[in-house]
């Protein structure tokens, strides 16, 4: 019989770990590039994409990375890693930053995401649908 008072270290038991993020100085140059040349003053959200690993040691938590390749449409994340889809919102001003409503933009992702649940979206292409930062 099993001990229920340690669940910890049950091998079965599934747990919930955060992701720990990591940003490359990479994706710093090619955002700084990009709004030099392309986004220029638009604020418009941009599509990006991370990846991230579970590693298989006890001690590490799951990764999130973004690069200097996560602006392109596609990235081959390897054969470890899962691609994550996010957007991505530069505004021009710290101002602008300041008043923006970070809880409605989680509000929309989380609609977002649910009615893609509940409309069938999600189970065609669950790596589009769920897998959004």
């Amino acid at each position: 019989m099993r001990d229920m008072s340690s669940p910890a270290t049950d091998p079965q038991l599934v747990k919930y770990y955060p992701f720990r993020s990591v940003i490359e100085t990479g994706f710093w140059h090619s955002l700084a590039a990009k709004k030099l040349n392309t986004i220029r003053l638009d604020d418009s959200p941009i599509d990006i994409t991370g990846h991230y690993r579970n590693d298989l040691s006890l001690n590490l938590p799951p990764l999130l990375n973004v690069n200097y390749d996560s602006f392109q449409s596609t990235i081959d994340s390897g054969k470890e890693c899962h691609p994550l889809l996010g957007r991505l919102i530069v505004t021009n001003t710290s101002e602008e930053f300041a008043v923006k409503d970070k809880k409605l933009l989680m509000k929309e992702l989380a609609k977002e995401i649910w009615r893609d649940i509940t409309d069938g979206t999600a189970i065609q292409d669950m790596s589009k649908s769920l897998s959004k930062i």
